[in-house]
This record gives structure tokens, sequence and C-alpha cells, in this order.
């Protein structure tokens, strides 16, 4: 959820463009490039305008980083997935996740869906409230500073909400 977030706010776009996203889609990420960093967005439904996006240089390295050596996260997963194909420009960025049978399993030949992306950030808003409510605690013992999420609503958080804040940042 973090690499998808991070590229929807990049973006600015709706996460239904953002969880199609294909590896081809980036370019010029890598620091040792010429050319700037590109989100390139073809048409992807009928919301969608085609065009490229420049990528600020720390957020293409920091893009690049995640792709070449893995973004790791709680509980032993990673991004990009275990199995993942890395050098194909046509392979998702974010495969949809089956989870029917005995042990869920990646369908690289689909995307996330906006429903299991939607899913997934309440379940990092939960993460981020336990967090911040541990760090409240140790605060009034006075032993730490302020949890930066401090008063912001995570019940509010969402993907419209992750449109329209990339949207009043640019």
């Amino acid at each position: 959820v973090v690499a998808l977030t991070l590229l929807q706010l990049v973006s600015g776009e709706r996460a239904g463009c953002v969880c199609h996203a294909r590896r081809g889609w980036l370019r010029n990420c890598d620091p040792a490039d010429d050319e700037p960093a590109t989100l390139s967005i073809p048409k992807v439904n009928g919301k969608t305008t085609p065009r490229d996006i420049p990528i600020a240089p720390a957020v293409a390295s920091l893009l690049h980083t995640w792709q070449t050596q893995g973004l790791q996260g709680a509980h032993g997963s990673r991004w990009p997935f275990a199995g993942q194909n890395v050098d194909d420009p046509n392979a998702y960025l974010f495969p949809s996740l089956h989870t029917g049978g005995a042990r869920p399993s990646r369908d690289w030949s689909k995307p996330v869906t906006v429903r299991g992306y939607r899913k997934r950030l309440r379940d990092a808003a939960e993460m981020v409230r336990g967090e911040r409510f541990r760090k409240l605690r140790l605060r009034s013992k006075g032993s730490i500073s302020e949890h930066p999420f401090k008063d912001f609503p995570l019940d509010r958080l969402g993907t419209h909400s992750l449109k329209r804040s990339s949207v009043v940042l640019m």
C-alpha cells in the first residue's frame, strides 16, 4: 500500500487509474539516468487523461531503490512481491491477491482492485491509530515527542482523500 499510495499522491490520479500501474509507466527513476523521471499514464478508463507526470528526483530515487532492493513490510511482506516479474514493462506494479483456496496467491494477470486498495488503507490506518495511541501514552509520561499524525482524522483516510490532498499540494 505504501508504494501505491505514493504513486497516487505523486500523480494526483484516481485510485482506479493507479491500481492499473505497470512497470513501463515509471521511466528514468534510476538516479543515474540522464532524463527526468516521469510517470507515463496511458488511457486507463474514461476518466484518465493520458500524460507524463514529472516525478521529483528524491521520490524517483526512492521508487528505484524499492524496485531494485525491495521494500520490507510487516510480518515478512515485501514489494515487489516474491515471484513478481520486475523486468516486464507490461507487468502490473500492484497485482491482485487471490484469496480463495488454501493459501492466498498473487494473480499476476490482474491489477489490485480499488476495493482491495481501500482495505489495505484501512488496515494501515488502524496500525497508525495503534501506534499513535502508544505514543500518546508514552508522551503523557514525558518521554517522547508527539506523533506526526496526532490530529489527523484517520477514519477519513481513503483513496479520494489522497487524490484531494495531492491536488491541494500541487
